[in-house]
């Protein structure tokens, strides 16, 4: 059966209210809080039924991670952009999961965030 796009798209709204409330605790507790957004599957349709192509999952998670930058910036946090970081096939193994390339790509962009830095 077909996704409801328009349900999740709610869904993903409400969660972030809720994460908003999380990361502001966060800030005020710790020192340094990093966030990080979803990267982007190339064929992560396959693992449904043919009831939704790419593009439209990759809408969804586009949604989620600019909400993550928003409230990276609205609390100062630090944001791991792994959707820039993991970009091609060869990022990815089982669909999904991160390569041994893809994971070593990952290592590398949260080793030079700025809190890492001397």
């Amino acid at each position: 059966h077909a996704l409801d796009i328009d349900a999740i798209t709610a869904a993903v709204h409400m969660m972030h209210g809720n994460y908003r409330r999380v990361v502001e605790y966060l800030v005020t507790a710790c020192a340094h809080v990093v966030l990080c957004n979803v990267y982007y599957p190339p064929a992560v349709a396959t693992l449904f039924d043919g009831s939704v192509d790419d593009a439209t999952i990759h809408r969804i998670i586009a949604l989620h991670n600019q909400m993550v930058a928003t409230t990276a910036h609205m609390y100062s946090a630090h944001l791991l952009d792994i959707a820039s970081v993991c970009r091609e096939a060869a990022d990815f193994v089982h669909v999904i999961e991160p390569s041994a390339g893809g994971g070593a790509k990952l290592v590398n962009a949260l080793t030079h965030l700025p809190l890492f830095r001397p």
